[in-house]
């Protein structure tokens, strides 16, 4: 899985942190359905979305705040 962000932010997936800045890239998941969440900069605004990864497949996620 990769996750995109415009702009930067802390990247959560199943509510565990990924990572503290997107971009995130080649981040291996379990097949099913995972919650993609990130929080932007020092602010508390976040995307979130839940996406399906299927065995073997890379999905690429890409969130913006709310405009």
């Amino acid at each position: 899985m990769s996750i995109l962000s415009d702009p930067p932010g802390r990247a959560y997936v199943d509510g565990r942190l990924v990572s503290p800045r997107t971009p995130v890239s080649g981040l291996e998941v379990t097949p099913g359905s995972h919650r993609v969440r990130v929080v932007f900069g020092s602010t508390s605004e976040a995307a979130t979305r839940t996406v399906r990864v299927g065995r073997g497949e890379h999905q690429i996620v890409r969130l913006r705040p709310r405009q």
